[in-house]
């Protein structure tokens, strides 16, 4: 008999900047996002050392409290289901020389966003390793032009699951 599925919600933003406008709604939206998903849909909230205002190690650094050290776990299975949802600053990938979608960070310098934001398909590097173990992972970017951030990930994503060996059993 399988294991029964688990279900997380890591929830974080940006709401402090150096050099942007600052955010004040975000801790609001992670409040709501967070009530909704635990409270209406049974999510357990975890990694809350990425709240408010988290750093680029946070995210894929694998060091204690960071979402890769996190999703590589020994407590992590096959059948856990997560949801990231992400709220601050996007900027615009037509913008930025490498046309890519980024997350503005505190430290975030116009024009140096390659060194100090974090480009949002680097948000799948995580998954990225044999040691992840989860079913299925949903992104939430809330973001200015975060749709450039949804193809980034996308485009990434279909790139790591075309290398995957195809599971026997299973029809493609």
């Amino acid at each position: 008999m399988g294991r029964k599925n688990r279900y997380y919600l890591i929830a974080c933003g940006t709401s402090d900047y150096d050099n942007y406008e600052p955010l004040d709604y975000v801790r609001e939206d992670i409040e709501r996002i967070t009530k909704l998903f635990t409270e209406k849909f049974g999510y357990e909230r975890v990694l809350l050392s990425l709240d408010i205002n988290p750093d680029k190690q946070k995210f894929t650094d694998y060091k204690a409290d960071s979402f890769a050290d996190w999703l590589e776990k020994e407590e992590r299975q096959e059948n856990d289901i997560v949801v990231f949802y992400y709220s601050g600053h996007g900027l615009s990938p037509k913008q930025q020389k490498d046309n890519k979608h980024y997350l503005a960070l505190k430290q975030t310098v116009p024009n140096r966003e390659y060194q100090t934001a974090f480009a949002t398909e680097e948000l799948v590097y995580p998954l990225m390793n044999k040691k992840v173990k989860i079913a299925q992972i949903l992104f939430i970017i809330d973001t200015c032009h975060s749709q450039g951030g949804a193809s980034d990930l996308v485009s990434l994503a279909s790139n790591i699951l075309g290398s995957f060996e195809k599971v026997e059993g299973q029809k493609c």
